[in-house]
């Protein structure tokens, strides 16, 4: 039984005085690695690539997760198993970085692959490659271009199997919507049991048939949903600060204030 692995890196971008951007928490997901994720382990699933090889799909965002280049090197190299670093989203202002990664994985010998918005982009609007870009595909990384929806499954397989083209151009290969099933009516029709739908999918009709938590305030007249202006707590926390500023003196020293503030929260 062989392994590939598919490792899937939303690369970070530099500041101005060149260290990688990053933070403790972030608060907004990357689509792209995301939906190259589901596609992935929908791949994984129908063993596209033989009964006698099963896919590993692992994701890292760079926006809060150091890469572990080294960890990931040694798990594609071990005996009876392969695999595909696939930098994902690209903008151009993160392509200096996914370089920087991309070269670190080269150097060992690892399959790279980058794609998103400046691949697709570049070659979508211009007649030659760009200087970047055929730095890229002279180190051996491979650039994919447009929907991975439309050729993935094909384009692992040749990675797979050592005959991985320098350049994947899908931009006039764009995924037809058009009379498919939405996600939700798909989701809520079949069992969440069921491999017919993904991860994804059934997240997102769970979240979008989820009943509304109860409320203390009614939302009558106020058709958008927002948060009313004023509740039963705000009220009573605004009636108790009035209460203590009338009985306050006009002067009260900040260490006063606080404790009136904190024996009243």
């Amino acid at each position: 039984m062989q392994t590939f692995h598919v490792e899937i890196i939303k690369p970070s971008h530099y500041d101005k005085d060149g260290y990688v951007i990053q933070w403790w928490k972030a608060w907004i997901p990357s689509n792209s690695m995301a939906s190259l994720y589901a596609i992935s382990q929908d791949c994984a699933a129908r063993k596209v690539l033989g009964e006698d090889v099963a896919i590993e799909v692992d994701a890292y965002d760079e926006m809060n997760i150091r890469i572990p280049v080294e960890k990931i090197a040694a798990k594609i190299r071990k005996p009876g198993h392969g695999g595909l670093v696939c930098l994902v989203g690209v903008q151009s202002n993160q392509f200096p970085r996914a370089m920087a990664i991309a070269r670190q994985f080269r150097q060992k010998g690892v399959d790279v692959a980058i794609g998103g918005f400046h691949v697709s982009g570049c070659i979508s609007m211009l007649k030659k490659l760009t200087p970047e870009l055929k730095e890229a595909v002279d180190l051996g990384i491979v650039l994919f271009a447009g929907e991975a929806e439309v050729e993935f499954e094909s384009f692992l397989k040749d990675v797979h199997g050592g005959r991985a083209k320098p350049l994947y151009n899908h931009m006039d290969a764009l995924p037809n919507l058009q009379g498919t099933t939405s996600p939700i009516s798909r989701a809520a029709s079949c069992s969440a049991t069921t491999a017919c739908c993904p991860r994804s999918t059934l997240g997102a009709a769970a979240r979008s048939n989820a009943p509304s938590a109860p409320s203390s305030t009614s939302k009558a007249g106020n058709p958008a949903g927002a948060m009313p202006t004023t509740s039963s707590g705000s009220s009573r926390r605004t009636r108790s600060r009035a209460s203590r500023a009338s009985s306050s003196p006009t002067t009260t020293s900040p260490a006063t204030a606080t404790g009136n503030r904190s024996s009243t929260a």
